[in-house]
């Protein structure tokens, strides 16, 4: 993400075999090594991260962290080193940024095989006010079922879903979150058409919240899955950003 290295004082660092030559050289009394009178010494560095540089979490299958690492370069002796960790918080999302968000089952892409093969012929739209919340947040949200016969539902499910994945050294792995937010009250029998409205509010999590890197995303999303018996359940999701804090809803 970001690494930077600092002189505070002496020479730059030598190569492995000139440091075996200039410790060697330390013994007889000379070596390219410089004294620091007793005393308290005081350095400052300023520290350039990105402004675009993911926040500190630590999640399932990655983690991302900041660290300080100070060290004195001893001549025939252990280095002295020490390290800081710190926080670092996630890219603030500006008022303007928070959009309403609509998505529609099936989407331009059409009907999967296992849709086609098991599943009910029915289109489903969702929106959401908004496309960024935070813990304690609440979000209006909508949902139209819309089937060509008669169509039978156990229950309509929302969960918060995150999608953790990661890849290191050429492998992949990821962490699937999901968070029940309730039930949507719909009649046991859609006979064409059912338009739903409801509340959404993020419960108390620890997971961690939306990020993105180079080898590493957090991705949440708020689904909606129809219980449709005797048959593959549709599942309808809106992509939607987690963050710490309330985000800005006024």
């Amino acid at each position: 993400i970001v690494q930077e290295e600092f002189l505070l004082q002496g020479d730059e660092r030598m190569g492995f075999f000139s440091r075996i030559g200039d410790s060697m050289a330390t013994w007889v009394g000379g070596g390219n090594h410089e004294v620091i009178p007793a005393g308290e010494h005081e350095f400052s560095v300023k520290l350039n991260v990105p402004a675009d540089a993911p926040g500190s979490f630590k999640g399932k299958k990655c983690s991302v962290f900041y660290r300080l690492d100070v060290s004195v370069d001893l001549p025939i002796k252990i280095d002295w080193s020490q390290s800081h960790s710190f926080e670092l918080p996630p890219p603030q999302i500006a008022h303007q940024d928070i959009n309403p968000v609509h998505v529609v089952f099936p989407d331009a892409s059409g009907r999967s095989f296992w849709d086609k093969t098991f599943g009910k012929d029915v289109k489903l739209n969702l929106a959401l006010d908004r496309d960024v919340l935070s813990i304690g947040d609440q979000a209006l949200a909508m949902l139209t079922v819309e089937s060509p016969e008669p169509l039978k539902v156990n229950d309509i499910e929302i969960s918060l879903v995150g999608k953790e994945s990661s890849e290191a050294q050429g492998h992949t792995d990821g962490h699937h979150y999901k968070h029940p937010l309730g039930q949507v009250n719909s009649p046991s029998l859609i006979s064409s058409e059912s338009v739903h409205e409801f509340e959404i509010l993020v419960p108390e999590l620890t997971d961690p919240m939306s990020q993105s890197g180079t080898k590493f995303d957090v991705r949440w999303s708020v689904d909606v899955r129809l219980k449709i018996p005797w048959a593959k359940d549709p599942v309808i999701s809106v992509p939607i950003k987690l963050v710490p804090g309330r985000a800005a809803a006024d």
